[in-house]
Parts: structure tokens; C-alpha cells; sequence
């Protein structure tokens, strides 16, 4: 986990950066701000894990992709575990997010485009489009918990 000396204002950094101006956006354009967004997310996250790339491990694609989620997320302050269920599949439980509240009822942003910023990395990384990064609930629904599933084909 990366100390809370800095999380703590790469977090408020991300939030004044990206998360304001996007919760204020979609209030003005609820439905208009999400698909741009998305892809804007996912060909940042694409450029962003492809030149880490070669500072990861090689060989074991899901472990490699794991790491990358979970070195993103602590950058901003936001904890969790993952599970392994399978050589192929593993569960990310997230209980801690700064940003989760801040959000309010702008639970777009954690499902649209927190799969969008997945499904970049991991394709980036895995290089296999078969890769799968899926939202399936969020602490900004109501979840007691965030949690995503990462599937690597081969």
C-alpha cells in the first residue's frame, strides 16, 4: 500500500482534477457526459499501463494485471483485496474510498468509467482483446463494498 503521505493529496489532487469537474458535468448533462468520458478513460488508461509495461513482472498475466489495479488505487487513496478464483479470474473488494461519497449519486463514474479505466489497463497489459474487466457493484449505489472482476482468457 503506498503511505497515506502521499495518497492522501494524489487523492484530493485526482478528486479536484477529475472528480469535481465530473460530477458537476454530469449534472448539467447527465447522459451526455458519460460516453466521451469512457473513452477518453480507457485510451488513458491503455497509454498509461503500456509504457509501465515493461516494469512489471513478466509472465503471469492476471498477476501482472492485479498489481497495476491495485498500485492505481492506492496511488488515490482507495484500498482493497483481491481474490483469486481461478488461474484465469480474480475479484477486487474495495471497502475504502475517499472518493466514494464524494461522488454522491454520480454512480456513473465508478460503473462507466471505472470499467472503461479497467478494461484499458488490462488490454493494455494482457495484450489479448479477450481480456474482460467488469464492474459488478459500487460503494456510490449504495454497495457496502466496490467490486470488479478481471478475466484473462489465455
Amino acid at each position: 500500500m503506498i503511505p497515506s503521505i502521499v495518497s492522501r493529496p494524489l487523492g484530493s489532487l485526482f478528486a479536484a482534477i477529475m472528480l469535481d469537474p465530473i460530477r458537476l458535468g454530469s449534472a448539467v448533462m447527465p447522459h451526455a457526459i458519460w460516453p466521451p468520458l469512457a473513452w477518453i478513460s480507457h485510451h488513458v488508461a491503455w497509454g498509461a499501463a503500456r509504457a509501465s509495461r515493461s516494469f512489471l513482472p513478466r509472465g503471469h498475466l492476471l498477476a501482472a494485471a492485479m498489481g497495476f489495479v491495485h498500485l492505481a488505487e492506492s496511488v488515490v487513496g482507495i484500498e482493497g483485496q483481491w481474490e483469486t478464483l481461478d488461474e484465469r479470474t480474480a475479484v477486487r473488494r474495495v471497502h475504502h474510498c475517499p472518493h466514494a461519497a464524494r461522488l454522491g449519486r454520480t454512480t456513473q463514474f465508478c460503473t462507466d468509467m471505472g470499467e472503461a479505466l479497467g478494461q484499458g489497463l488490462s488490454e493494455a497489459l494482457v495484450d489479448d482483446p479477450s481480456v474482460r474487466f467488469e464492474v459488478i457493484r459500487t460503494r456510490s449505489q449504495g454497495h457496502p463494498c466496490c467490486e470488479y472482476r478481471l478475466t484473462v482468457a489465455s
